[in-house]
């Protein structure tokens, strides 16, 4: 879709929707993202299991780091990678399909 009918769209949509625009000048006040950019990208995060979404909360994870964890089902290995994410500050890297860690989390020692 070219840039000029999304705008076309955009403009329909927030005209027969006032509660929309007011939505989309206080996002434009605040100067941090477009509401688009929050519904797809932060509201999300809302769905994420409560022990990434408490780190994510407390600021203890960047919120790309947030999603790329929550991609591994196992719970036990979530939590292992979770505190070592927390702990040694992980360096994630983008591939093609989506985010992943750098190295392996070593399993913890107790």
């Amino acid at each position: 879709m070219l840039l000029s009918q999304k705008i076309r769209i955009k403009r329909v949509i927030l005209s027969k929707n006032p509660e929309l625009k007011i939505v989309e000048v206080v996002f434009n006040g605040l100067g941090l993202m477009t509401w688009e950019s929050f519904a797809n990208n932060r509201l999300p995060l809302l769905n994420l299991p409560e022990d990434i979404l408490e780190a994510l909360r407390k600021g203890s994870l960047e919120y790309t780091k947030a999603r790329a964890i929550a991609q591994i089902k196992e719970m036990n290995e979530r939590v292992a990678f979770l505190e070592q994410a927390i702990k040694e500050k992980l360096v994630f890297k983008r591939n093609q399909n989506n985010a992943s860690v750098r190295r392996k989390p070593q399993t913890l020692r107790q």
